[in-house]
């Protein structure tokens, strides 16, 4: 877990672990969430809402940091040590680093992640380099940062499986970080200027409730892009409904050949429909609000 000192350290600069949110390869964080994590004294006064990385996953990955460092020597016979250090490139100072372990002996360090075994698709074999796409910029920005030429990423797999993934130093890996952090850097945190939010990322969404969370009450004309947006979301919706009134007839026939059946099954599906009654029990549900967002001819 980061400390408050290490917390205050990340403002000052680029991460390894945000480097893949630059190239848009995070599907969690996009660069706005990056750059407001940089400019916290914009982030309040632009209204925006920080992305909330707390969570059982976070839990997991402080809790068996230490347990997972150990397993890997007991199973590698490579030793390694903890680093509390706050690394900084000497030549390009927006380059930050917080290393989780130095392997001793060698220039090289240790990355380490738990993974949920529901993300193992995620992963490639052990030995290679093949680790979650968003988790690839973080050893070669550590290999900068450090002026080291190896890396090592141990995965611990639920309780199952340790992989080791292997990384050498990559001239092309430093330019394309160096170049990257470079421009977000000076372009965007240093003026203070936001960067777009990319509506395509599969965070979209949940990015831009976080950067306009209320409502001002004005009126505004929209630029003429929407034009186009607005006939993609009519016939998206028209073809979402059509699809969905498909969906209720073809079940509706699947249904009613079933009759009171509890399982059926047909000749060439592989598989079965199954009917059960499921009870739930009432529940009262807490008062909440959020922001709907939808298209009216009235307005």
């Amino acid at each position: 877990m980061l400390t408050k000192e290490q917390l205050e350290f990340r403002k000052t600069g680029i991460g390894g672990s945000e480097i893949t949110a630059l190239w848009g390869m995070n599907k969690y964080t996009q660069p706005i969430d990056v750059f407001y994590s940089k400019r916290t004294d914009l982030a309040q006064k632009h209204g925006y809402t920080p992305r909330d990385v707390s969570g059982f996953a976070v839990d997991r990955g402080n809790f068996f940091e230490d347990p997972t460092a150990a397993l890997y020597t007991h199973l590698t016979g490579v030793k390694v040590r903890k680093s509390n250090i706050m690394h900084r490139h000497p030549k390009y100072p927006w380059l930050i680093a917080n290393i989780d372990r130095k392997i001793e002996g060698e220039r090289a360090v240790l990355e380490i992640k738990t993974v949920s075994p529901y993300s193992m698709g995620d992963w490639g074999p052990d030995g290679t380099d093949e680790v979650a796409e968003f988790y690839i910029g973080q050893p070669h920005a550590y290999m900068l940062v450090l002026d080291y030429e190896r890396a090592e990423l141990a995965a611990l797999f639920g309780l199952d499986e340790l992989r080791r993934y292997h990384f050498e130093r990559d001239k092309e890996m430093d330019e394309l970080i160096i170049q990257t952090t470079h421009d977000f850097w000076h372009n965007h945190v240093l003026k203070g200027i936001p960067p777009e939010i990319d509506a395509n990322h599969p965070a979209a969404s949940e990015a831009i409730k976080r950067t306009y969370p209320g409502t001002d009450g004005t009126e505004i004309m929209l630029p003429d892009s929407v034009v186009h947006w607005h006939a993609v979301l009519e016939e998206s919706s028209r073809l979402a409904k059509q699809y969905s009134d498909s969906a209720d007839i073809a079940r509706n026939h699947i249904m009613a050949a079933m009759g009171n059946a509890a399982i059926g099954r047909a000749v060439g599906i592989d598989g079965a429909y199954v009917r059960r009654k499921v009870v739930r029990k009432a529940y009262e549900v807490a008062p909440s609000e959020y922001m709907n967002f939808s298209f009216s001819k009235k307005a």
